[in-house]
């Protein structure tokens, strides 16, 4: 019995790789799958793990044309609906897990059976010099009564934060039953937030852990914050998840404001990652869209301001955000206030 399927997508990331298998392989849960889904890689990535594969047979390695980060994620989940994996799990391959991940998420999710649980994570940088730091990051900070404990999120609106699918469990049943999958959309970025919104606003039993066994690499070159030149890549992404709510009448008249909540912080901080000459165009084109929805009534001004005071300048006067948001370039949290 596979207890839990770790899925993986890989594109060219030969210099972690073996970090991230290694954490794998070594699980103190042995009832794993590891699925490995080659997206086109041209480095040395594939070669290792097809080494990593022959020395352990719960490895599944799925070699591809490179179709993007969504479709590879898909097919990997498929591979684990199909091979019975009651759980499954996502790790990027430059990052890399505890020794005791998935053992202990997997009895907190099967004595609590939740359709989704996360655990905090452990923020990995690289200084100047070279040395490696940590930050550890808390989903809950502003709300830590939360955590350890069941929850439905329909009734928990102000927790559903944290669009992040990895350090945690996905009931495989529960992704099969609501047809749950990424955006298939060419390119690697920002395809999980579409999959997470999915999951958290259909999840009937949601569980936060308050532990931590993921490291997330941050801000590595190559990776999908290292530089953007693309000014529609967040607002496909949420097109996508829009296209969802539409079709989901429960969805629609609960989340609808989480939804743009949501988007208003995709979009702080990819307005930071983007490149300079492109800031401008961006900031125009999303307050022109937060305009419209406040204007259609989807979002109120009151939950605009609730957010954050900077949310309300980029719905009336994109240029003032421009200016005050890059002065304060440091300080990429999206929400100056508290809600």
């Amino acid at each position: 019995m596979i207890k839990v399927a770790v899925v993986s997508s890989m594109y060219n990331v030969e210099n972690y790789l073996e970090t991230c298998l290694q954490s794998l392989i070594s699980q103190t849960l042995k009832e794993i799958e590891i699925i490995l889904v080659n997206d086109g890689s041209t480095d040395k990535s594939f070669s290792i793990a097809q080494t990593y594969a022959q020395k352990d047979k719960r490895i599944v390695l799925i070699d591809k044309r490179n179709t993007g980060y969504g479709d590879s994620m898909n097919v990997g989940i498929e591979r684990a609906i199909k091979d019975g994996a009651e759980y499954i799990a996502f790790i990027d391959p430059d990052d890399y897990i505890a020794t005791n991940a998935y053992e202990n998420l997997y009895k907190i999710a099967k004595e609590n059976g939740v359709d989704v649980l996360r655990a905090n994570i452990t923020s990995v940088f690289s200084n100047d010099e070279g040395q490696t730091q940590y930050f550890e990051n808390n989903a809950l900070r502003q709300f830590p009564e939360y955590y350890n404990r069941v929850l439905t999120l329909q009734n928990n609106k102000k927790i559903f934060t944290m669009n992040s699918n990895c350090g945690g469990l996905f009931l495989c049943s529960f992704l099969k039953k609501n047809k749950i999958k990424h955006n298939t959309s060419p390119g690697a970025s920002y395809q999980d937030i579409g999959f997470w919104f999915q999951s958290y606003a259909l999840a009937k039993r949601f569980y936060f852990s308050s532990n931590r066994y993921y490291f997330y690499r941050r801000e590595r070159p190559g990776s999908s914050e290292a530089g953007k030149k693309d000014v529609d890549t967040i607002f496909k992404e949420y097109a996508f998840i829009e296209n969802f709510i539409k079709k989901h009448k429960t969805i629609k008249e609960n989340f609808y404001d989480v939804f743009f909540v949501a988007m208003y912080r995709s979009v702080y901080w990819y307005f930071h990652l983007l490149d300079k000459r492109l800031k401008e165009s961006f900031v125009h084109k999303a307050s022109q869209i937060f305009k419209q929805a406040v204007q259609d009534k989807k979002i109120t001004m009151d939950l605009v301001k609730e957010t954050s005071p900077y949310f309300e300048i980029l719905i009336k006067n994109p240029k003032e955000f421009l200016q005050v948001v890059e002065k304060g370039k440091n300080n990429k949290s999206p929400l100056i206030v508290p809600r």
